[in-house]
C-alpha cells in the first residue's frame, strides 16, 4: 500500500474544506453589503404622484443583484429586509408587501437570466420582462385582496365596502407603479451584475 495517498487525499479534502468554508464567508459578506445598501437605499424615496403613498427607490437593485449571484441567498435575506423596513417606520403590512414586490421582481428576473443569460439581447430583455410581468402580476392580485385592510387599518375609510372601492381605483395605478419600478430595477441589476459578475 502506498502511504503517500492517504496524507495527499487528506490533505486536498482538507483544502477543499477550507476553499468551501471560504466561499460561504464571502457569499455572507457579499450578502451583507448589498443588504445594507439596499436599507440606506429605502431612505431615499420619490413619490408616484398618482398615489402619493407608493414611493420609488432604490432598494430592488442590490437585492436584485444578489439574486442574480444567488437565488437562495436573495430569498434567505429577504426576512432581514423586513425586519430592517419596520426598524426604518414602516407597518408590518408596508414591510410585508415591499419585500413581496422585490421577490416577485428579482427571482423571476434571476431565474430567466440564469437560462437566458449571454444569449444576446434576449438574455436580456427576457429576463427583465420577466420582472416586470411577475411584479405587476403578483402585486396587483396582492394589493387587491390586501390594501382594503391596510386602508381600514390607515383610517381611510369606515367600512369595508368604501375600502374595497377605494382599493379598486387605486389599482390601476399601483400596477402601473409595480410596472416602472421593475422596468428600472431589472436594467440597473442586470447592467451592475453584468460588471460585477467578473469578481464576484
Amino acid at each position: 500500500m502506498d502511504s503517500s495517498v492517504g496524507p495527499a487525499a487528506g490533505s486536498g479534502g482538507a483544502a477543499g474544506q477550507v476553499a468551501r468554508v471560504a466561499q460561504l464567508y464571502w457569499r455572507v459578506a457579499l450578502a451583507g453589503v448589498l443588504v445594507s445598501l439596499a436599507i440606506v437605499l429605502h431612505l431615499f424615496k420619490a413619490p408616484f404622484p398618482p398615489a402619493p403613498f407608493l414611493k420609488f427607490d432604490g432598494v430592488g437593485v442590490p437585492l436584485a443583484v444578489l439574486s442574480l449571484h444567488s437565488v437562495p441567498l436573495s430569498v434567505a435575506v429577504a426576512p432581514v429586509v423586513f425586519i430592517a423596513l419596520q426598524a426604518l417606520g414602516a407597518d408590518v403590512v408596508g414591510a410585508g408587501m415591499k419585500v413581496l414586490a422585490e421577490l416577485s421582481t428579482y427571482v423571476p428576473l434571476a431565474v430567466a437570466y440564469r437560462k437566458l443569460g449571454g444569449r444576446g439581447l434576449a438574455g436580456y430583455v427576457v429576463p427583465a420582462c420577466s420582472a416586470v410581468v411577475a411584479r405587476v402580476a403578483v402585486m396587483t392580485l396582492a394589493n387587491y385582496l390586501v390594501t382594503p385592510y391596510w386602508i381600514l387599518m390607515a383610517g381611510w375609510a369606515r367600512s369595508y365596502e368604501q375600502a374595497y372601492s377605494l382599493t379598486l381605483r387605486y389599482l390601476p395605478w399601483i400596477s402601473t407603479f409595480n410596472a416602472v419600478t421593475a422596468l428600472y430595477v431589472a436594467p440597473l441589476a442586470l447592467a451592475v451584475f453584468r460588471v460585477l459578475r467578473k469578481v464576484i
